[in-house]
């Protein structure tokens, strides 16, 4: 099942720009098919949606994990908000951002969600994502040649639904 997540302007941006490859959270979506779901991203204190993307991997890091500064570093926060972050919890986890794709109308996606205010954590939301137009789509930088063989390609998976839906149309 999708997912809707909450980030600042900043962190959007950063994404936007590829400097954000990780998303660090405290709990793993249990309902989350990384082969058919995205992850919608709102824009906090607003009521849009600006885009979604794919999650390549999960990465779970230990209490004994010493290296905040990659994790910092991927996640376009500072040392000490994940020095901070990590305070009293066992294991925090890195969603390794995949595919991004920028949505073209960020209103109605908000509203087509059936969003009534920015989730704290995430939630779940059961929508076809393939239905939301898209002004771009890039990978992120930790993906490989070989990842884009093998994971979700939100444009393609896009392009084989619009062609089923025009078939069934017909």
């Amino acid at each position: 099942m999708n997912i809707v997540i909450t980030l600042p302007t900043e962190l959007i941006a950063a994404i936007l720009d590829r400097k954000k490859s990780i998303e660090v959270r405290s709990k793993l979506p249990l309902h989350f098919d990384p082969n058919n779901d995205v992850v919608f991203v709102a824009m906090k204190g607003t009521h849009k949606i600006q885009l979604y993307f794919t999650v390549k991997k999960f990465v779970v890091y230990g209490s004994s994990y010493s290296n905040d500064e990659d994790i910092a570093h991927a996640a376009s926060v500072p040392v000490k908000w994940i020095t901070d972050y990590r305070t009293g919890k066992r294991f925090i986890y890195a969603w390794v951002i995949g595919y991004v794709c920028v949505l073209n109308n960020p209103v109605f996606v908000w509203n087509a969600l059936q969003m009534n205010r920015n989730p704290e954590s995430y939630i779940y939301k059961d929508y076809q994502w393939e239905k939301f137009k898209v002004s771009r789509c890039f990978a992120s930088w930790q993906m490989t040649y070989d990842d884009m063989n093998v994971l979700l390609q939100p444009i393609k998976r896009q392009k084989d639904w619009l062609r089923e839906q025009k078939k069934a149309i017909q």
